[in-house]
């Protein structure tokens, strides 16, 4: 008979305690932030923990996820490849838990949005802030950007625009 539950802890390297979901959620959040003080920052980790956790997730996997320099940090070509596998991966966690909360009628899961800077700043924020305080099971992640981006391809699930629409 197979076993009721899997242990996601690194029963394989030099540190047993690692948490590879964690490990996971902090890889794919240094690669959308663009930086470990940023990543850190939206998890609300300090920075050695990031640290830490990058290194003991990249010691386990044997490779190098980010080329990183005094200035930068760029995914390398397998981090490019693990990233979009790890998307999935936190996905589909997230919708087997919004799944089994939905059934209650109660908003749950991350949403992400994008907004123009101004905009975004007087008017969406305020309104996501209220919104995610009234539903404590909702994440809500916002990118304020004077650009259109591909909602798509950056992972969004909602575009705020104002102005005229170009077909």
């Amino acid at each position: 008979m197979p076993p009721l539950a899997h242990d996601y802890s690194d029963s394989g390297s030099n540190n047993p305690r690692m948490d590879k979901f964690k490990a996971l959620q902090t890889f794919v959040a240094i690669a959308e932030a663009g930086s470990l003080t940023a990543a850190a920052r939206a998890l609300g980790n300090s920075l050695p923990a990031v640290v830490r956790s990058l290194a003991a997730y990249e010691a386990h996997l044997g490779v190098r996820l980010f080329q990183r320099t005094t200035r930068r940090i760029t995914l390398t070509e397998e981090g490019r490849q693990h990233l979009e596998r790890a998307r999935h991966v936190l996905a589909a966690m997230d919708e087997a838990e919004s799944a089994l909360r939905t059934e209650a009628g109660v908003p749950a899961g991350q949403l992400h949005i994008t907004a123009p800077v101004l905009f975004g700043q007087m008017y969406v924020a305020p309104v996501v802030t209220r919104f995610v305080q009234r539903h404590p099971g909702l994440r809500c992640t916002t990118l304020l950007l004077d650009r259109v981006v591909n909602l798509v391809e950056e992972g969004l699930d909602l575009g705020i625009r104002i102005g005229r629409l170009e077909d």
